[in-house]
């Protein structure tokens, strides 16, 4: 989908650096710190920091991004469509009750020859994890894992901006 604004990937030796509209918001996943940041594009160039939730990035084939199943890529990303897993839903462990799918900006997946990197909560392998606000953690196979009250804070925050004609971007950053 092409973006309706002035919103633009400008690519450096260092990583990409992503210019968002006003009325965007714009999450940033600190992979060293584990913590999301969600940002309001006010103006242009001026944001308001809304809420930080942890995340986490490690690929179970991890470290490193060239491998399947290794670390999440770094780089900008729209978020794209987002998934309702009903709790019957046999991946619903795996994900949590969302699934957002990030569609790269700088060809971060094909740079390192992967895809289908997405948010999620979830937690397979740990004790009612879809069900469970604060789930605990397991390492994915690249995507971005929040915990599942985080996410329904994210999904509804990327929906309301939706609505009111925004656009939601996150940068991962190491």
């Amino acid at each position: 989908m092409a973006s309706r604004r002035t919103t633009k990937v400008i690519s450096s030796p260092h990583g990409a650096h992503l210019e968002v509209a006003p009325g965007d918001l714009h999450f940033v996943a600190n992979l060293k710190t584990n913590i999301l940041k969600c940002f309001v594009v006010v103006s242009d160039g001026v944001t308001q920091n809304r809420y930080n939730v942890p995340v986490r990035g490690y690929g179970a084939n991890g470290p490193g991004w060239e491998v399947w199943g290794g670390d999440t890529p770094p780089g900008p990303y729209r978020c794209g469509l987002i998934y309702d897993i009903p709790e019957t839903d046999p991946q619903a462990t795996s994900f949590g009750p969302y699934f957002v799918d990030l569609e790269e900006l700088d060809n971060q997946e094909r740079r390192y020859g992967r895809a289908g990197i997405g948010l999620h909560g979830g937690g397979s392998g740990l004790p009612d994890a879809w069900k469970a606000a604060r789930q605990g953690w397991q390492v994915t196979h690249g995507c971005l894992r929040v915990q599942n009250e985080d996410l329904r804070k994210i999904v509804d925050s990327i929906r309301f901006i939706r609505r009111n004609g925004g656009e939601s971007f996150i940068t991962v950053v190491w």
